[in-house]
């Protein structure tokens, strides 16, 4: 359940039935029945209010605004196919912490292309010694070969089978 005003509501996509997001004026009976919360509204004493009901509740509880007291945190996560980048700065920056992620963000898109080549050889290598896998596979991702990478995905493999 998340209580929150004055937010976008892209977050909520299909795919979570069982979350609330509300709109109005919190109430203490709003997090009845609640596994966790997540409080995220503009005010520090209505998020105060809150994380006192919910441990009263023992509900597991995020504060937006206070993550020493919160049970969890929410870092800030982008994702791009198979690859998910999450940043945090323990509460001490949540605009920081998006920056970072932005910045990481505009590689996603070569390391998405990257990765099932990688998935492809590092089950080739389940067989081999943990050293020789350990060995292989951070050749694939070495400053070297990640900038063969971007010049030519063919020859990025084809450099991975002659290692092999």
């Amino acid at each position: 359940m998340w209580c929150r005003r004055n937010r976008s509501k892209s977050f909520f996509k299909d795919g979570f039935p069982n979350v609330k997001r509300l709109e109005k004026e919190y109430s203490s009976s709003d997090i009845e029945n609640s596994f966790l919360v997540i409080a995220a509204t503009d005010n520090k004493e209505v998020n105060q209010t809150i994380y006192n009901d919910a441990k009263k509740r023992n509900i597991l509880v995020s504060l937006s605004d206070d993550t020493e007291h919160s049970d969890f945190i929410l870092p800030s996560s982008k994702n791009y196919d198979d690859i998910t980048i999450s940043v945090s700065t323990n509460g001490k920056s949540p605009a920081l912490a998006k920056k970072i992620r932005q910045i990481k963000s505009n590689d996603l898109e070569f390391y998405a292309s990257i990765l099932p080549i990688i998935e492809k050889y590092r089950s080739i290598l389940i067989s081999e010694s943990r050293d020789t896998k350990k060995e292989i596979l951070n050749f694939m991702v070495s400053d070297e070969m990640l900038e063969i990478a971007k010049e030519s995905l063919e020859l990025y493999e084809q450099k991975i089978k002659e290692k092999i």
